[in-house]
């Protein structure tokens, strides 16, 4: 028996997310989602669950570290602010 924990569609990029210079970050922010989206997926496996688990915590270190340094090169000004939500 597999399991859906959440509509299939729930976890997807969209444009509408984009603030319009973070090209350098969108396929950061895809392979995100996509990982993320992996969990709509899985096998019903606690294996598989945890496997995946661990790759988005993983993936979402490397992503957000990545994010913070290009919002330093481009001086974002709430980056402090971001630092302490992520």
């Amino acid at each position: 028996m597999t399991v859906e924990l959440v509509p299939s569609n729930l976890i997807t990029w969209e444009e509408a997310y984009s603030i319009g210079n973070e090209k350098k970050l969108i396929k950061s922010i895809k392979k995100l989602f996509e990982v993320a989206s992996d969990l709509n997926n899985y096998t019903n496996s606690k294996e598989d669950v945890i496997k995946i688990i661990k790759e988005l915590i993983k993936y979402t270190k490397l992503h957000f570290s990545n994010e913070e340094n290009f919002m330093e090169s481009v001086s974002y000004k709430n980056l402090d602010a971001h630092k302490k939500t992520s």
